[in-house]
């Protein structure tokens, strides 16, 4: 039985025949000179890859308005995404489009609906036929609301006698 290194736990996996045929020509072209410990690497970059990428399409966003109907939520969602990426305003489309695959799923026709929904509702408008605008609504709503005062803050100022 081999040492297994500190911090390492070993295991023992089945493969495809083909797909281990791939796996150690890849790591053979990769590793020209010496392969020893290169297999469990690359299976191990593998694994973070791939749980990184499947934690994507599992988190979601909870936002906080529950009155709101679930469509316009993850219209919400997407223009928070577009807004955590940089873009305040104007977003090329291709933008839209990942922040839809990564809220909604990559179906073309499931980008194309929100697409559609998010223009039909006013949460995006063209500016020219590769930019969209997110609203300014959305913005001055944003700024109104980010200028009221939390709910304790509120209770501690009525409670205290500055309003009657």
């Amino acid at each position: 039985m081999p040492n297994i290194p500190y911090g390492k736990k070993g295991i023992y996996i089945y493969l495809d025949k083909e797909i281990h045929s791939k796996l150690l020509n890849f790591i053979k072209k990769k590793y020209k000179s010496s392969i020893y410990g290169a297999l469990s690497y690359e299976i191990e970059e593998a694994i973070k890859y791939y749980l990184e990428t499947a934690e994507m399409h599992t988190k979601t966003r909870k936002l906080e308005n529950p009155s709101l109907p679930r469509s316009h939520k993850v219209a919400l969602q997407i223009v928070d995404l577009l807004r955590e990426r940089v873009y305040h305003i104007e977003v090329f489309v291709e933008e839209v489009y990942k922040a839809i695959e990564e809220v909604r799923g990559s179906d073309p026709r499931t980008i194309k609906k929100w697409v559609k929904f998010m223009i039909d509702h006013g949460y995006l408008g063209w500016k020219t036929h590769r930019i969209l605008e997110i609203s300014p609504a959305l913005l001055e709503a944003e700024k109104f609301f980010s200028n009221l005062k939390p709910k304790e803050d509120f209770y501690e100022y009525r409670t205290s006698g500055g309003l009657n």
